[in-house]
Formats: structure tokens, C-alpha cells, sequence
């Protein structure tokens, strides 16, 4: 038997952190070979054309390496957690790709009926952040993504969030990161913070280092600031016309100092910033532990 949590995650800081967490709680990062991964996950990646309606040909590279391949899985026993990042509000159509040949596969009787019984269960949940839009803005889109992906306008709406229902035979579940306690706020909110904790000194350069931009030739006159924002990093919407997100630079920045040319997903997983100690003792890490192993075991 297995149970199995397909996480839909809008990019790989999501992922790293949700893997992290995850680490901590006991599950192990499954490194082993395709075709000795227990079944039925073992066949849904060995051959997804059998699962599902997919057709491979018609797709793009980009595609075709999000949708068939989770960034990571990881076990504690027969649970199972796959993480796939596939972005936010933007590609609602890969999204749905994924999240079909789940539910098919689980739910239409056929070919694979006896590979998805037998006590197996499978849940999906959307891990997104509140953003400026808030948590009940995002649960509305995610309710109605979901209800356009099922062709169900009937789709039972999930009303809070960190909770799920059951529809057909598969858990679908939505948590939203925010501000500890708030309606508006995304995963940095959280993540920041614990990474911060004693570790001041190094934040502080960091964010010295980041408020450089009108001191140097290249970036001087070419930063676009948030409508009444200061001369703080954080204020900065715009580096010569490229997206800059202040919070990210930080974990880009900080974690060069042990992870030398690292992503910040990798500094996230792998850097000392952020403790088991710290996850076990954080209210909102365990909120996301409760929810993952409630979905789960449901």
C-alpha cells in the first residue's frame, strides 16, 4: 500500500523549503532508479503515455520535463510525497496536464484498476502564496482552477485554508503561505525569518551589499522604485528594466558564503541558515507538517 501526495508548488524555493521540511520530519530523498520505485509511483514516471491521455510529441522540452518529472520525491515509509514546481497564476495549463493524469489514473476505471486500488491512496494539493492578493483571493482562484481542470462546475468548494475534501477517490488540498497569523504574505514571510535567527551580522552586510545599486556605474539611474518607496532594497521593483525581488537577492546572497555558486534552492536545502531545530520549534512549520501528514494518511 502506499499513500501518495502529488504537491503542486509554484517554484523551487516552495520546493526546497516543503523538502526540507519534510527532511527533518523523516522522510528520505528517494535516489534510487526509476524501475525499482514502488508501484504504482514507479509506473506513473516509468511511462506517463500509459497512465494518462499525454501526448509527448506535442509538447515542449520545458513541458515535458516539469510535467513528467517531479524536482523531488521523497518516503517515510509508504508515504510518498512528489514535488512538482509549476509556477503560479501563469501556466494553469501545464498545471492541469499533471493534475489529470493523477486523477485519471486514480479514478477511471480500466487498465489500471488493480495497480490503484488495493488500499493505495493519492491526494493533491496546491502549496501557493497569499501574495498582495490574500488568502481568500488565492483560495477563490485555486477553487475555480480546480473546478475548470475537473470540467465540474460542481467541484466542492474548499472552503479554508491547510484543509482538503475528497473528490471522486482523490484528496485535493490547498495551503496557503502568509505572514505567520496574516491575511496577505508569501513563503519568504516565513522563511526569512528562520533563517535570520542568529545570524544578524551576515543579514546585515547582505542587505548593505544590496543597497548598492545607485553607488556603481552599471545600475546607477536605472532602478524602478515601488510608487512611494524609499531608497531601501526592498522598495526596488526594477534593475534596469529586469524583475528584482528583494527577499530572494538576500538568500542568493547570504548563501554564497557556504554554497559557492548555488541556487537559493540549493542554499535553502543544504546551507546552515535553517536548522532542524529551528523547523521542529516554528508554529507554521508544524502547520505545514499537520496538513502534509493529515492529506496523507486521510
Amino acid at each position: 500500500m502506499s499513500r501518495v501526495l502529488i504537491a503542486i508548488v509554484e517554484g523551487p524555493h516552495d520546493a526546497a523549503f516543503i523538502y526540507k521540511i519534510l527532511k527533518c520530519k523523516g522522510f528520505n530523498e528517494y535516489k534510487g532508479k526509476v524501475k525499482d520505485i514502488v508501484e504504482p509511483i514507479g509506473g506513473m514516471l516509468k511511462n506517463p503515455k500509459h497512465y494518462a491521455n499525454i501526448e509527448i510529441e506535442d509538447m515542449s522540452v520545458f513541458e515535458i520535463k516539469k510535467l513528467i518529472f517531479p524536482s523531488d520525491v521523497l518516503y517515510r515509509g509508504d508515504e510518498w510525497v512528489l514535488l512538482f514546481p509549476l509556477e503560479g497564476n501563469s501556466n494553469r495549463s501545464l498545471r492541469e496536464k499533471v493534475i489529470l493524469s493523477i486523477h485519471d489514473s486514480v479514478n477511471v476505471i480500466g487498465a489500471h484498476e488493480d495497480e490503484f486500488s488495493d488500499g493505495n491512496t493519492f491526494s493533491i494539493a496546491y502549496f501557493w502564496d497569499a501574495d498582495d492578493a490574500g488568502i481568500r483571493d488565492k483560495m477563490r482562484a485555486i477553487n475555480s482552477e480546480l473546478g475548470v481542470i475537473f470540467d465540474d462546475d460542481k467541484f466542492p468548494v474548499i472552503e479554508s485554508n491547510a484543509s482538503y475534501h475528497k473528490y471522486i477517490k482523490t484528496n485535493v488540498g490547498i495551503f496557503i503561505f502568509t505572514q505567520d497569523g496574516e491575511e496577505y504574505g508569501r513563503l519568504e514571510n516565513i522563511l526569512l525569518p528562520l533563517m535570520q535567527e542568529g545570524n544578524a551580522d551576515i543579514f546585515a552586510k547582505a542587505e548593505e551589499f544590496l543597497s548598492i545599486h545607485e553607488m556603481t556605474n552599471l545600475f546607477r539611474g536605472k532602478i524602478t522604485l515601488n510608487e512611494g518607496g524609499t531608497s531601501h532594497p526592498s522598495d526596488i521593483l526594477k534593475v534596469n528594466g529586469i524583475k528584482f525581488d528583494y527577499e530572494k537577492s538576500l538568500v542568493g546572497t547570504i548563501g554564497q558564503l557556504q554554497k559557492s555558486g548555488s541556487t537559493n534552492s540549493v542554499c535553502i536545502r543544504q546551507a546552515d541558515y535553517l536548522t532542524n531545530e529551528k523547523i521542529i520549534s516554528d508554529a507554521t512549520c508544524g502547520r505545514i507538517v499537520s496538513f502534509i501528514e493529515e492529506i496523507l494518511n486521510h
